[in-house]
């Protein structure tokens, strides 16, 4: 049985279509699980209007405490041999848990991968190809590196792991993550999904991707990746710590020092857009270039220039970022990424 986890906060404008394409799958032997995390508006009576219809629906209600302890709920009370972790605001085709299902139990895996469209309002598209073939890693403690910065398998191995960093896009053996006692860390905000996935790659004997288009991911332009946050420094420093003790006993290797330093160059570059250079934050820019030079005095981010690592991985502009970050040229790095943002806005205009 797969045991699905909908972690559900004020989805009720699309709750339904996710609930419906759960209840239509070829697959039978399901539970769904869907837990409301405190929602003020209507979602809770739609979870209940389909709970009363079908018994393998199974309604929670709490305080709002936030996805990761919402999902840490879930796997409490999964009573499945596969958990599988759906957002409240998307979709899967009909026929993808028995797919699923099938191919993790012919392979033997104890994590499937599969890829996902992109949907927003009425387009679709494609993300990038996992594979062209199937593909099956015994050693999956190494897809952490690709979590880190997925560039280095890309330029590397020349593959690109497209849903390597989402949850969504997973089945998971339930043996693997109670057995390893794996959760969610409730301190992460954004990125704790791909926390959990490296967390679960680190114990895995297998983990098998299929390039099969099963997932249907609604793109929102205000999703938690997007807006601007005043709390981004603290957001990404919590993030930094995490990976920090994880890559504890790989650190010394080159392959993962350098996916460290992109990962580091990746968290620098989204406190930049999402609060530094960001057009709704206020502050006198003294003030915004003292907070910058006090994040990247962080521990986490500077003993990584200690470390050897392979540069010809990274981009031209992405050196020069490191160069910043490093030497902590906050106004060089201001200067820089305001630069990227207009030409981002630029090319929207020119090029949409």
């Amino acid at each position: 049985m797969v045991s699905i986890i909908v972690p559900i906060w004020n989805a009720e404008f699309f709750l339904e279509k996710t609930i419906e394409s759960v209840i239509m799958q070829t697959y039978k032997k399901w539970e769904l699980l869907l837990i409301d995390d405190g929602s003020t508006d209507h979602s809770l009576e739609i979870c209940y209007r389909f709970s009363n219809n079908d018994n393998r629906i199974r309604v929670f209600s709490k305080a709002n405490e936030g996805v990761s302890r919402t999902r840490n709920f879930g796997i409490k009370y999964a009573r499945g041999e596969w958990l599988y972790f759906l957002d409240s605001d998307d979709w899967i085709e009909t026929d993808c848990l028995e797919k699923a299902v099938k191919k993790a139990e012919n392979t033997n895996a104890d994590i499937l991968c599969w890829n996902f469209y992109y949907n927003f309002k009425d387009r679709e598209r494609k993300a990038r190809d996992i594979y062209p073939w199937e593909q099956t890693l015994n050693e999956p403690e190494e897809l952490i590196c690709t979590i880190m910065f997925p560039r280095y398998d890309e330029k590397e191995r020349g593959r690109y792991l497209g849903t390597i960093q989402n949850l969504w896009s997973k089945l998971i053996k339930a043996e693997l993550i109670v057995k390893n006692q794996i959760m969610f860390e409730d301190s992460m905000i954004i990125g704790e999904d791909s926390f959990f996935c490296a967390k679960c790659f680190k114990v895995a004997n297998s983990v098998v991707f299929v390039n099969e288009y099963w997932y249907h991911y609604r793109e929102n332009e205000f999703s938690a990746n997007r807006r601007y946050r005043e709390d981004a420094m603290d957001i990404y420093k919590k993030s930094m710590e995490a990976f920090a003790n994880l890559m504890c006993p790989y650190i010394a290797d080159i392959e993962y020092a350098t996916c460290y330093m992109g990962l580091i160059w990746s968290y620098v570059n989204r406190v930049l857009d999402k609060k530094t250079v960001n057009i709704e934050n206020r502050e006198p820019l003294a003030v915004k270039l003292v907070e910058l030079k006090t994040f990247l005095n962080e521990s986490e981010i500077q003993k990584v220039f200690c470390l050897k690592v392979d540069k010809s991985i990274f981009r031209k502009d992405q050196k020069i970022m490191l160069c910043f970050i490093k030497y902590k040229c906050v106004y060089l790095l201001y200067l820089f990424q305001k630069c990227k943002v207009l030409f981002r806005k630029l090319r929207d205009k020119f090029f949409d």
